[in-house]
């Protein structure tokens, strides 16, 4: 229940705050088109690897239709790479090794007038059990409002293939029910 309530607020937060129609701001009146930016924690397999993961979502109405997109980012080290200081008490990095920083591309979610909101929806149910905290940098929002450059429009308006989250769905989420 509390997936579809985080949902709901997700889609009424955007509807009221950033909304549709972001290419009319860039065309019609010179401005910068405007999406909503969401981070959530997630968790990591922790007898595999230590650092960070995050769901990243994006919605954006450049037009009517609303596209909801996602990647995953991550700053990980696998433990073998770990080893445990006595004097100093914690798991430091073995010499030659560091933590791993990448990002999944965008992936398509959805991208329709009403059915967006189902997007938003899906990805919290598949990541249910994985969503550990909403992350942003600033502490006076739970998401990001943010200004799109020209080249990240048209990588949102570009993405086209739904099949590229279902592939990694299938190989990298582990849910039974789904």
């Amino acid at each position: 229940m509390l997936r579809w309530i985080l949902g709901d607020i997700i889609c009424r937060e955007f509807d009221s705050n950033i909304g549709r129609n972001q290419g009319r701001k860039v065309n019609d009146m010179g401005g910068n088109a405007e999406c909503m930016d969401l981070k959530f924690g997630i968790h990591i397999d922790h007898e595999k690897e230590d650092g960070y993961r995050f769901l990243e979502m994006r919605i954006f109405g450049y037009l009517n239709y609303v596209t909801v997109a996602v990647r995953e980012s991550w700053t990980v080290i696998p433990i073998d790479h770990l080893e445990y200081n006595e004097d100093a008490g914690e798991l430091e990095i073995k010499e030659g090794f560091d933590y791993e920083e990448g990002q999944t591309p965008w992936m398509l979610i959805s991208h329709h007038d009403s059915c967006w909101r189902e997007g938003v929806n899906d990805i919290l149910k598949d990541y249910e059990d994985k969503i550990a905290v909403i992350k942003n940098e600033s502490f006076r929002t739970w998401y990001t409002k943010k200004d799109l450059k020209i080249e990240e429009v048209a990588e949102m308006n570009n993405l086209k293939d739904y099949s590229v989250y279902r592939e990694f769905k299938k190989n990298n989420l582990k849910n039974p029910l789904t």
